[in-house]
């Protein structure tokens, strides 16, 4: 399952032998289009794959949704793989699309997830720590 527009830009990972995702993806040889938060996937069955996630929740509405159908898809813990957008990076806050951040642990019994959701004001009280610190940057110094 693939997840922001940056992944498909620089493809950081191959293709699976089956790729979910909610607009296509022209590069993947076997692309089911879906929305994993809309219930199961058709055609694709409880319990029948591995599946690895990249940069996918962070970006969906219902978080609880899209991570019961993982779990319905691979069948157990151990057949999931998780990657997500670092929650101390800029990425994590500022890309527009952005809803949660989060970490991802391993453990003995597969991976644990936890995601906390992104606010508005955190997003306008980094882009403005941003646009500042750019603007002192690049700002004319006075010719003395």
């Amino acid at each position: 399952m693939t997840g922001a527009p940056h992944t498909r830009l620089m493809r950081a990972y191959g293709c699976g032998d089956v790729c979910v995702d909610l607009n296509g993806c022209p590069k993947c040889p076997v692309t089911v289009v879906a929305d994993i938060t809309k219930g199961p996937i058709p055609d694709v069955a409880d319990d029948s794959a591995v599946v690895f996630v990249s940069c996918v929740f962070e970006y969906v509405a219902e978080l609880d949704a899209a991570r019961r159908e993982v779990s319905r898809i691979a069948g157990s813990p151990e057949n999931v793989f998780v990657v997500t957008v670092q929650p101390w990076t800029l990425t994590a806050r500022l890309y527009p699309g952005a809803r949660w951040r989060g970490t991802v642990s391993s453990a003995a019994g597969g991976q644990s997830i936890d995601m906390e959701r992104v606010s508005l004001e955190e997003k306008l009280l980094v882009s403005g720590a941003l646009g500042l610190a750019l603007a002192a940057a690049f700002w004319p110094e006075r010719r003395r």
